[in-house]
C-alpha cells in the first residue's frame, strides 16, 4: 500500500507543473520535483516489497518483513 501511495502522490505532483505548464521553473517547478523524488521512494519501496517476496518464499521463513504478513 505504502509504494501505490508513494506512486499516486509522486504522479500528481509531478504533474501539477505539467498542468500550468511551468516545468522546471519557479515554485511549481519545485513542486514537481518532489513529485519526482516521491517517484524514487515509491521505486524503492517497490523493489524491497519484490526482493522481499523471493528471498522470504525462497528460504520459508521471514528475512525481510512486510507489513500484514503473518
Amino acid at each position: 500500500m505504502l509504494t501505490l501511495f508513494l506512486l499516486a502522490a509522486g504522479y500528481v505532483l509531478a504533474g501539477i507543473p505539467q498542468m500550468y505548464d511551468t516545468v522546471g521553473t519557479g515554485t511549481l517547478g519545485r513542486i514537481g520535483n518532489i513529485g519526482g523524488w516521491f517517484l524514487v521512494a515509491s521505486a524503492f519501496f517497490a523493489y524491497y516489497t519484490g526482493m522481499a517476496v523471493v528471498v522470504n518464499s525462497s528460504w520459508q521463513r521471514t528475512i525481510f518483513p512486510i507489513g500484514g504478513e503473518p
